[in-house]
């Protein structure tokens, strides 16, 4: 069967190998010819710029793989031999002209996984490919953007994920991680009571930390953030409901005079502690204390229309008041009853 046609009528493409295909255009020899099989399970020679095809692909001429070439069996080529990707042979490699390739790797025998490299005197030697920067056919290029299919390692030789990386990360601009549970995921084996397993540094001054977007208010108990020891003990949860919940204790520590802990809701507590209070009241029963009397109190009443020593309701209700302070002015009053009424 001949696909095609000749030069003219006197050059003809002819086929006279019975059930054989033909295929060519403008001459009197085929670019392409299949040859007979031998019968049921076998399989036809293939032959490129050749009638006679000694294996199942006989190339005649110069082969040129622009992208990745394997050969699972023998290789034979009579002509030149040129491979701008991968080429891989697992059996036997026989050029009878020359080879053209960035880098030629075997994949059995003493040099297993290296690739043979020439330095600029000619002087040819097997590298291990780990240390070089060679492109395997797995990177796809697309303008400035570089693409993979397969796992990465970087710093290591083993590869357990999409990018492995033995060292530190640094990102100049931002670090996004994945889009499945948990999408960030980190693991510090050497920090220690002096080092911290994760530091977040925003060098601007005017710069904010660490902002955390999740959970709806459809489900107000759902934690937006948690902390834990290392045995799963929750210390710490902020819910989306806005609720905090605190197991252990909360320490707030400032030297200046400003607002410690701001709270708009009540606050319910079994117990509320408090410390470094700068006075309490005993002094009224000391002899010097100049106690008012029961008339003086009467009188300051109706020219203030409150008690000495305790803020008047518009002062309370603009500037509210100390709980500590309050407590002991009430004390105060509780002391100075007391001693009137034994009088």
């Amino acid at each position: 069967m001949v696909i095609g046609r000749g030069v003219s009528s006197t050059n003809v493409l002819s086929n006279s190998t019975a059930r054989s295909l033909m295929i060519g255009f403008n001459s009197d020899i085929p670019t392409l010819f299949v040859g007979p099989s031998n019968g049921i399970g076998t399989l036809g020679k293939v032959g490129i710029g050749t009638v006679n095809p000694a294996t199942l692909l006989d190339v005649s001429g110069t082969f040129n793989a622009d992208g990745a070439a394997t050969f699972g069996n023998n290789a034979d080529i009579s002509g030149d031999l040129t491979v701008n990707g991968m080429a891989t042979f697992n059996n036997t490699l026989t050029v009878n002209n020359k080879i053209t390739t960035s880098q030629l790797q075997v994949t059995s025998g003493a040099a297993a996984g290296k690739i043979l490299q020439s330095d600029a005197a000619g002087n040819a030697s097997w590298t291990d490919p780990m240390t070089l920067n060679i492109d395997d056919g797995d990177w796809e290029f697309n303008g400035n953007n570089i693409y993979r299919m397969g796992n990465v390692s970087i710093g290591t030789s083993i590869v357990s994920a999409k990018l492995t990386v033995d060292g530190n990360i640094k990102a100049i601009e931002g670090l996004t991680l994945g889009n499945s549970a948990p999408g960030l995921y980190m693991l510090s084996v050497n920090a220690n009571s002096t080092n911290w397993a994760s530091v977040i540094n925003n060098t601007n001054t005017s710069g904010k930390g660490v902002l955390i977007k999740a959970g709806h208010i459809s489900y107000p108990d759902n934690p937006v953030l948690q902390l834990a020891d290392n045995d799963g003990a929750v210390k710490f949860t902020v819910k989306a409901s806005g609720d905090v919940n605190i197991k252990g204790k909360l320490a707030v520590d400032q030297n200046v005079d400003m607002t410690f802990l701001t709270v708009s809701d009540k606050i319910e507590a079994g117990m509320i502690e408090v410390k470094e209070i700068s006075k309490w009241q005993d002094d009224v029963f000391k002899p010097e204390y100049d106690l008012r009397t029961l008339s003086e109190t009467e009188r300051f009443i109706k020219q203030n229309g409150h008690l000495p020593e305790i803020p008047s309701e518009a002062d309370v209700l603009e500037n509210g008041y100390n709980v500590s302070e309050m407590d002991a002015r009430l004390l105060q009053k509780i002391e100075e009853l007391t001693l009137l009424s034994s009088n």
